[in-house]
């Protein structure tokens, strides 16, 4: 077995090791729960929908449209579901910081 092979098969064993670990399942579920729920999608487009018209208005209307467009976001943010998403990701990352810092 060559070096390379040696190394790719260490890799594969990392990677599927690493995605075992109860975290990274419960990040993969979160994940998943937020990109399918019916009520944050609504959320999501219709901020994004409304964020696209504000360059094509002026004044209070502009002004009020962004208002509407940032209680939307914190609403997102703030749903309870996205912020149990967003604390497994930091755990991930935090998980794999040892791996992204190492200079070789």
């Amino acid at each position: 077995m060559s070096e390379i092979e040696e190394l790719t098969l260490q890799a594969e064993k990392l990677l599927a090791d690493f995605t075992s670990l109860d975290a990274v399942k419960r990040y993969k579920e979160l994940k998943a729960a937020v990109e399918n729920d019916e009520y944050l999608i609504k959320i999501k487009t219709q901020r994004e929908k409304l964020q696209s018209t504000i360059k094509l208005l002026n004044g209070s209307k502009r002004d009020e449209v962004m208002k509407v467009c940032k209680e939307l976001q914190i609403e997102y943010d703030n749903n309870p579901l996205v912020i149990n998403y967003l604390t497994a990701k930091e755990e991930v990352l935090k998980l794999i910081e040892p791996l992204t810092e190492t200079k070789l």
